[in-house]
């Protein structure tokens, strides 16, 4: 309550004399059970002679308030900065931080507060708001109360743009580099800084293989928010098998007796991705002086005019050939083509020459 108890003992006595009587001493003024209201109280002595004389002397007792108002601060809140945020802050209303509520046993509290940003604006982190209440006596309480905001605002990332490459001429393996200065770099930003960009999917010495191989970046910014974005680096395959030696077993047919002759082709070929298939194809010249320097002729050519077919094809390695040439002066020369292609459509071809001589003398 706004009052005290001041007993008897600590109100004291009060003394008074006569010169012809003994002297009754009253008091007024006293609360009923000694419960003496905050502020100033007068108790009034009375003394009484027997003669019905009085005299009387007043005696003060101040109550002073010094017990502080009791006061709550409102719960602790945490909101986060949410997806797309631009600062590093979050907006908290005095709807959401609330209100304290303050009691004091006098009467009238006023209740302030320190702490709140300008705006409501609170930094991501912690922030102490403190709620003081002050009653009519000056005396104060505090409480505080914690406003949270966490930072859940993942970065932005901007992968760079699509790489595409090719093995090239040559090439050996299914693979080819692509140099970190090919791919490019990622960048990104975030509401609250500080990102860091990490990538996967990279092979070991940024050796690619043939195909689309997916490269992912990743930014984190200081409280772990993560965002990503994704490169595609495609490698296309445009070597051409490689055939290595071609040969014949019978680079020149002679007699010239009009049959036909088995002839072997040989060679390799080798792929940096897939295995090839070949072929063979025949050409034939003739009619030309004995260097072999004649004109084409087409695939029925007729030779010395038999009508028979002059080459037959038998399987990739394997062809039949007239033993025949033109009477004219000069040489018929088969032209042998070997075509392999890879299993991408890359072709790659190489020929052999079969000859018949014009006269034993060439053979």
């Amino acid at each position: 309550s706004c009052a005290a108890l001041v007993p008897d003992a600590l109100l004291g006595t009060a003394t008074a004399s006569d010169h012809c009587s003994d002297v009754t001493i009253t008091r007024s003024g006293v609360p009923a059970g000694n419960i003496f209201p905050v502020g100033t109280t007068t108790v009034t002595y009375t003394a009484t002679d027997a003669s019905g004389n009085t005299s009387s002397a007043t005696q003060t007792v101040t109550v002073a308030d010094n017990t502080p108002p009791a006061i709550a601060a409102p719960p602790a809140v945490s909101v986060s900065t949410g997806p797309g945020a631009a600062s590093c802050a979050a907006f908290v209303p005095d709807a959401v931080l609330g209100m304290a509520t303050a009691s004091d046993q006098c009467g009238d509290v006023t209740i302030t507060r320190t702490g709140v940003p300008a705006g409501n604006i609170f930094p991501v982190g912690t922030t102490t708001v403190v709620y003081t209440a002050t009653d009519a006596s000056g005396n104060t309480s505090s409480a505080t109360q914690t406003v949270t905001v966490v930072d859940n605002t993942p970065p932005s990332i901007a992968a760079p743009p699509a790489v595409s490459v090719s093995t090239g001429a040559g090439a050996a393996f299914c693979a080819t580099l692509v140099p970190d200065a090919k791919l490019g770099t990622a960048t990104a930003s975030d509401n609250c800084g500080g990102v860091t960009i990490t990538r996967s999917g990279v092979p070991a010495g940024n050796i690619f293989p043939v195909g689309t191989t997916t490269v992912v970046y990743t930014a984190t910014d200081a409280s772990g928010n993560k965002s990503s974005a994704t490169q595609t680096v495609t490698v296309v395959d445009n070597t051409p098998p490689k055939i290595t030696g071609a040969a014949v077993d019978k680079p020149v047919l002679w007699p010239p007796n009009h049959k036909m002759v088995n002839v072997t082709v040989s060679y390799t070929s080798t792929d940096n991705c897939t295995a090839s298939s070949c072929k063979l194809s025949v050409s034939v010249s003739e009619g030309g002086d004995k260097d072999g320097h004649g004109d084409a002729d087409d695939d029925d050519d007729h030779g010395d005019g038999h009508g028979e077919q002059d080459w037959q094809i038998i399987d990739a390695h394997h062809v039949r050939l007239r033993a025949e040439r033109s009477g004219h002066e000069g040489e018929r020369i088969y032209t042998i083509t070997i075509t392999c292609r890879d299993g991408r459509g890359n072709t790659s071809t190489k020929t052999v020459k079969v000859r018949v001589p014009h006269d034993q003398h060439d053979h």
